[in-house]
């Protein structure tokens, strides 16, 4: 049991570290990670001349907090959800990056699965294994599905919402 509790108190210090990297628009937390959602959008001009306080207006919806964009270079803004910002309340899966490669016509909305939440589900999958009690497994798995379903609609929505302010 001590295990258990010394390995809750390791997610919780790696979400800690995870809310001050985003809370100081760090860029390698918001550039590097595990991709776990990825829409590709058509935008001649990249991220030139996009107004993120038009693009916040055009992605906000009535419950869910509002989003905040940060640029991070003139090819890279870096997105999140303000915390505790909406009626809805519950832990981020996925911190968010918009990127242009010169090259292309068109910028990416990515979407980087938080870390906490991998060493969460490593060690309560572990655990479940182990104490034979697939029923946290499937729960968790339930509860991850959830998460992912509520951020992939409000990535896919940003992307959406970057196609209007497309410049001509």
């Amino acid at each position: 049991m001590n295990g258990m509790l010394l390995s809750l108190g390791f997610v919780v210090a790696i979400a800690i570290v995870e809310g001050v990297l985003s809370w100081k628009w760090n860029r390698s937390y918001f550039t590097f990670g595990l991709p776990i959602f990825q829409r590709r959008v058509e935008r001649r001009g990249g991220l030139a001349g996009l107004d993120l306080d038009e693009l916040q207006k055009r992605c906000a919806t009535a419950a869910g907090a509002p989003m905040m964009f940060q640029p991070l270079g003139p090819n890279e803004i870096a997105f999140r959800e303000k915390p505790m910002g909406g009626l809805i309340h519950y832990m981020p899966l996925m911190r968010g990056v918009i990127r242009h490669r010169p090259e292309e016509p068109t910028v990416v909305v990515a979407g980087l699965v938080q870390w906490y939440i991998l060493a969460l589900a490593a060690i309560l999958s572990w655990a479940a294994l182990r104490w034979h009690a697939m029923v946290v497994v499937v729960y968790l798995g339930a509860a991850i599905a959830i998460l992912y379903l509520i951020q992939g609609v409000r990535f896919y929505r940003i992307a959406s919402a970057l196609k209007p302010l497309a410049i001509p």
